[in-house]
């Protein structure tokens, strides 16, 4: 009996070391999934690998710009009146181009990057270039609205000026703003491009929205109108006479339609705040 119970022992071990079908199937898989699961841990060990250098990278780029800065720094020190130099330099070019009515040169970037890296940007150029746009804009509007003509009372005890051109006036305060749009884009700090536009609006538009918008206003614009139709000459012959007339009316009427349209585009705006723009233009334009 107890050499049987030896035999049956022995038989028992040798069937557990002999694989069967089920363990001879699962030990690939278990194979399969460990090489899956150290190829996924080596994976991401080498993309965090990639992320950590893209990381050394970024930070050694920045350490270098800012190296670069504190020596661009180090260099303007005791050079104040270097910088203001420059920066009224910058103000004068921006003013000629505005005088001259051109678009602005891009490379005055260059200087607003120059302040920038040293730092020097929004408490010395930034203030500069606000300040003579206000004071440039409101010697412009102050002229192109003045002009020095005789000056008429509107109902509203508003003055305003006879002699001036408004539909030039209003073309003028469009071209500026869309030059003004420009400059932000090319040739400023986009922080100071908003600030930039709310000055010439300000100046060319909002501080004289009552004059623009009063009646005595939309008198002189209706005007401007009828006299461009006086200014056609007249024919002897009848038929051509009848002609020119016609001719004549319709250009009046695309002309005065023309001038209303620009009037409530560029300032519509300013002109919310005074309602009787809006019944004005009614009663003069009709339904």
């Amino acid at each position: 009996m107890g050499l049987q119970h030896q035999v049956l022992q022995v038989f028992v071990y040798l069937d557990a070391c002999v694989p069967g079908e089920k363990s001879a199937a699962v030990l690939p898989q278990q194979q399969q999934q460990q090489q899956q699961e150290s190829d996924q841990e080596g994976g991401e060990a080498q993309l965090q690998q990639l992320q950590q250098q893209h990381q050394q990278q970024q930070q050694q780029g920045r350490g270098l710009q800012g190296l670069c800065d504190k020596l661009l720094a180090a260099a303007f020190v005791g050079r104040e009146e270097t910088l203001e130099n420059l920066v009224n330099a910058f103000v004068a070019v921006v003013e000629t181009e505005r005088k001259e009515e051109k678009d602005a040169n891009p490379e005055l970037m260059q200087l607003c990057q120059l302040c920038i890296h040293l730092g020097r940007y929004f408490d010395l150029l930034e203030p500069a270039l606000l300040t003579s746009t206000a004071s440039f804009y409101k010697r412009e509007s102050a002229c192109r609205l003045g002009g020095g003509a005789p000056i008429i009372k509107d109902e509203g005890g508003l003055d305003i000026d006879r002699g001036i051109t408004l539909s030039n006036y209003l073309m003028y305060a469009l071209e500026a703003l869309l030059r003004e749009q420009r400059r932000k884009d090319v040739a400023l700090h986009g922080a100071s491009g908003d600030m930039l536009l709310r000055v010439v609006l300000d100046e060319l538009v909002k501080k004289h929205k009552y004059i623009l918008s009063s009646p005595a206003a939309l008198r002189v614009l209706e005007g401007e109108a009828l006299l461009a139709t006086l200014k056609t000459p007249t024919n002897t012959n009848s038929s051509s006479s009848s002609s020119s007339s016609s001719s004549s009316s319709k250009q009046f009427i695309e002309k005065l339609l023309s001038m209303k349209q620009t009037h409530e585009n560029i300032f519509a705006e300013a002109f919310a705040s005074n309602p009787e723009f809006t019944l004005g233009l009614k009663v003069r334009g009709g339904p």
